[in-house]
C-alpha cells in the first residue's frame, strides 16, 4: 500500500517514523479492530493511519488538539464522532469505519479507563502514565500490536522532560510483557536535526489467549 500524508500536513506534524518505518507490523495483527492513539496530542500519527484506511480512535485531555484533528478528518472526508467521558468506552456496533474523537483525562485515577481487548493496535509516543500500562495492556486483542516510543531517564542530559515520573528506566519497556520476544525493540540517543533524544522503541504483540 503506498505511503501517504494527511493532506493537511504541515512540517512539525509528521508522522513519528518508527511508525512509518515498522507499520507493516501492525498488519499481522487481528484482521478486524479500530486503533488506538493514546495520550494522541496534534494525532499525527492517528491521521497518517487514517489516511492508510485504518479506524482511529483519538484520546487527549486537549480541546485544541482534537479540534484540529477533527478539521483535518473533516477536509479529508473522513466521518467522525466527538465524545467528552471519564474514559474510553467500548465502540457500538455500526460504527467501524467512523474515528471517534475521545476527551479524556486518562490521568483521573478512574477505572477502568480502557475497555478490555478491544483494539487491535494501540501507539503511544512521548507519553508514560506507569499506572496506565497495564490497562493499554489488557485493551489490546488477542494477538493485538503496542507500538510504544518514549523518552528514557537519559533525556535529562538533553533537555526536557526531566521528571523521572515521565522517563522510562534501561530496558523497562521489556518488562512489560515477561517471556514475550518484541516484534522490534530500539533504546539509545537519537540525533534529529542536531537535538539529541534519549528515547526507547518498542512494537511488542500481546500473546494470543
Amino acid at each position: 500500500m503506498p505511503i501517504q500524508l494527511p493532506a493537511t500536513h504541515h512540517p512539525e506534524a509528521l508522522p513519528a517514523r518508527l511508525l512509518t518505518s515498522q507499520w507493516a507490523l501492525l498488519n499481522t495483527g487481528p484482521d478486524e479492530g479500530p486503533v488506538l492513539d493514546l495520550a494522541c496530542g496534534s494525532g499525527q500519527n492517528g491521521l497518517w493511519l487514517a489516511q492508510q484506511g485504518y479506524t482511529v480512535d483519538f484520546v487527549d485531555r486537549s480541546d485544541e488538539a482534537l479540534a484540529h484533528i477533527r478539521t483535518v478528518l473533516a477536509r479529508d472526508g473522513h466521518p467522525c464522532l466527538c465524545q467528552t467521558s471519564e474514559c474510553v468506552e467500548p465502540r457500538r456496533a455500526g460504527t467501524a469505519g467512523t474515528h471517534r474523537l475521545l476527551k479524556v483525562d486518562l490521568e483521573s485515577g478512574l477505572r477502568p479507563m480502557l475497555p478490555g481487548a478491544h483494539y487491535a493496535a494501540i501507539l503511544v509516543f512521548r507519553y508514560l502514565h506507569r499506572p496506565l500500562i497495564p490497562a493499554i495492556l489488557a485493551a489490546l486483542k488477542p494477538g493485538g500490536i503496542l507500538m510504544y516510543e518514549t523518552f528514557t531517564r537519559e533525556q535529562a542530559r538533553f533537555g526536557r522532560p526531566r521528571n523521572p515520573d515521565l522517563l522510562l528506566e534501561p530496558e523497562e519497556v521489556l518488562t512489560w510483557l515477561p517471556g514475550v520476544a518484541p516484534l522490534f525493540y530500539r533504546e539509545g540517543i537519537e540525533d534529529t536535526g542536531g537535538q539529541p533524544r534519549a528515547i526507547a522503541q518498542l512494537v511488542i504483540r500481546r500473546p494470543a489467549d
